[in-house]
Formats: structure tokens, sequence, C-alpha cells
């Protein structure tokens, strides 16, 4: 995955988001799908942002119409795959099921 951002670089859209923390990553669009699909509402997300949270960590936020959807992505070494650990909207913790074949897209992107 690319390098962290230096902590001095401006990022687009700044908004500060509850458990969006860590270091931003370069180009974080490369390595994530524009868009996934939630299998409890009928909304999709598109991509808004990616950031380390230590080395095994990775938060990443997709943005439907009104809500920001953050996904805590935990490294498993057993399986060298980053998996779920949280997918819930960032403001009001209502919580979202990814569907499987965009955690799958988002899975194979950080390989």
């Amino acid at each position: 995955m690319g390098n962290p951002a230096s902590s001095y670089e401006l990022v687009k859209d700044y908004i500060l988001i509850p458990g969006f923390i860590g270091l931003p990553i370069i180009n974080d669009a490369d390595y994530f799908p524009e868009e996934v699909v939630f299998d409890n509402s009928d909304h999709k997300g598109r991509f808004f942002g990616a950031k380390f949270d230590g080395i095994n960590y990775v938060n990443v936020v997709y943005k439907n119409t009104k809500y920001f959807i953050l996904l805590s992505l935990i490294y498993d070494e057993e399986s060298s795959l980053y998996e779920l650990k949280k997918c819930q909207e960032a403001f009001y913790k209502v919580p979202y099921e990814l569907n499987k074949d965009s955690l799958e897209a988002i899975q194979l992107n950080l390989i």
C-alpha cells in the first residue's frame, strides 16, 4: 500500500469524522474501490478517504448521499487479508452490512 502522506499536506474535503483516525495514505483512491454496496441499505457508498491506524489497522470512509460510513479493517495474519472489524455510520453509529463482493474488492486491492 502507499506511503503515509505527510501530516502537513492538506486533504480534500477536510472534515472531522469520529473514528477516522490515523495517517492519510498517499493516492488512497488507488487502493480502494470507487463504490461499495451495503446489504441492509438501498445506498451505495462512494470512496471518501483512507488512513493507516497503526501497522495492522486501516480506517476507510465511504460517503453516500447524506452519511459517512466508517469501515475499520484489521490485518489477519492467518488469512493474510484485512478483515472487516466494524462497519457503521460514523456520527450516529448506525450499523451497515458491507456486501460480500464489496469486501472482497477491498481485500484484493490491499494485497
